[in-house]
């Protein structure tokens, strides 16, 4: 197994009691599955999902984050935090 994800599901198990993360499709119903940086962080902000780890990169939701997407927010996340 990949050092990083052993180290990520034993944190997660030592936090919760349950050692396991499922990783599913990321999309919203009737939309197609992510593909690029913009995209995932657009979905992630009009999801319910509360953090975004992508590669070296941890994206978390503020209580007042807006959850519609802003291509002018998401030309400054594209080039400036997510990698």
């Amino acid at each position: 197994m990949a050092p990083r994800l052993y180290s990520l599901l034993e944190a997660y198990g030592q936090r919760t009691g349950i050692p396991v993360l499922l990783n599913t499709s990321f999309n919203l119903a009737g939309e197609p599955i992510v593909n690029r940086v913009a995209e995932g962080y657009s979905t992630f902000l009009r999801s319910g999902i509360d953090v975004l780890v992508a590669g070296q990169t941890r994206v978390t939701k503020r209580e007042s984050a807006p959850r519609k997407e802003d291509s002018t927010c998401l030309k400054g996340v594209a080039k400036s935090s997510v990698r």
